[in-house]
């Protein structure tokens, strides 16, 4: 009689974190679960395209992404058989946005400083734009890619950034500085 082996199916992993995210990159680990189990399969989409990739280790860095998209990953361990599937673990996390580019002031008067950009490569929700005269820190988000930056004090030196977000509303990317005097 041949003997046949049943694969329990595995538990699922615990501790799934994303443990580093760039405009182009998801790091993952996670503890391995309870039981037994061969190797993890990793699943990636961003609601169209679905990427799979299987790992022994308990940690992965799921590459060639774009930034600020966001990503549904899942983590299912796997037993011996290559088959027996346990329960997926999954987490939502958004690349971060590129930078904006070409960030150009287009207007100067004694109590406002116009800005304008160019949207960054990739997706993003909106931008945050701040300012600060070295003591005062404002703060405005701003869907357009300009604003109108008012009640300025005149001749001061202002550091202005602007940063795409996300949409999920706090993933950010690098910020774009700006360093402009009012006029007198």
């Amino acid at each position: 009689m041949a003997e046949i082996f049943h694969h329990t199916k595995p538990e699922a992993v615990r501790n799934l974190t994303v443990t580093q995210i760039t405009t182009s990159s998801v790091s993952l680990s996670w503890t391995e679960p309870e039981g037994n189990s061969s190797f993890y399969r990793v699943q990636w989409t961003d609601g169209q395209l679905k990427e799979t990739v299987n790992v022994t280790e308990t940690h992965v860095d799921i590459t060639n992404l774009t930034a600020g998209v966001q990503y549904e990953i899942s983590v299912t361990a796997v037993a011996g058989d290559g088959l027996t599937e346990g329960q997926s673990t999954t987490v939502t996390q958004y690349t971060k946005p590129e930078a904006v580019r070409n960030l150009t002031v287009t207007q100067i008067t004694t109590s406002s400083v116009s800005l304008s950009w160019t949207e960054p490569e990739g997706n993003s929700s909106f931008y945050r734009v701040q300012w600060t005269d070295g003591h005062l820190k404002e703060t405005v988000n701003v869907t357009e890619t300009h604003v109108d930056i008012t009640n300025l004090t005149a001749g001061v030196q202002y550091e202005i950034s602007v940063t795409a977000v996300a949409g999920d509303g706090f993933t950010e990317g690098q910020s774009t500085t700006v360093t402009q005097y009012t006029s007198k």
